[in-house]
């Protein structure tokens, strides 16, 4: 069987916080499937927002740091940077500018995000028109049984870890 060629995501650090909170929920399920099917982009911009998000009050009540750093870790591993030009698109909130830009630069076929302005810009003109803005959710119901490609993906072992972990301290 020939497999198909992998979609070029980017994915808003907000799901990759939820994933960090809750290793075991839905948005942890789907992401270890989009890292399964996908390959995903960072830019240096994506990733100084994640740097700085894992170390909020939020994760780390919920994370060590060493489980914070080995998922940041493998997360940079597998994802491929790309330079970014700042600016190429201007939304309502400047702070996802960064993934608009990343998703042009890097020639993404989605963005996958549950910010809900990210999630506005599908519907007017411009960015969503162009690449699409889709949910979590909305990743598994649009792509159920994947394409046929699969890359090896560390994400849902180290959150299967965090899961027993939590499970542990319960």
């Amino acid at each position: 069987m020939v497999s198909s060629p992998a979609r070029i995501v980017v994915i808003d650090t907000n799901v990759f916080l939820s994933t960090l909170i809750t290793p075991k929920g839905e948005t942890s399920r789907i992401l270890q499937k989009i890292c399964i099917e996908n390959d995903f982009l960072f830019s240096h911009a994506t990733q100084a927002e994640l740097d700085s998000k894992v170390s909020s009050e939020k994760i780390l009540q919920r994370r060590s740091w060493r489980e914070i750093k080995l998922f940041t870790k493998v997360l940079r591993a597998e994802g491929r940077v790309v330079s970014t030009d700042p600016g190429i698109f201007r939304s309502r909130d400047t702070d996802d500018d960064k993934f608009l830009d990343l998703a042009v630069t890097g020639k993404a076929d989605l963005i996958i995000s549950g910010d809900p302005d990210l999630g506005q810009l599908k519907n007017q003109q411009g960015i969503g028109h162009i690449i699409p803005i889709i949910g979590v959710r909305d990743y598994a119901q649009q792509f159920p049984d994947g394409r046929g490609y699969r890359r090896v993906s560390r994400i849902p072992e180290i959150l299967q870890a965090m899961a027993s972990i939590n499970k542990r301290k319960s």
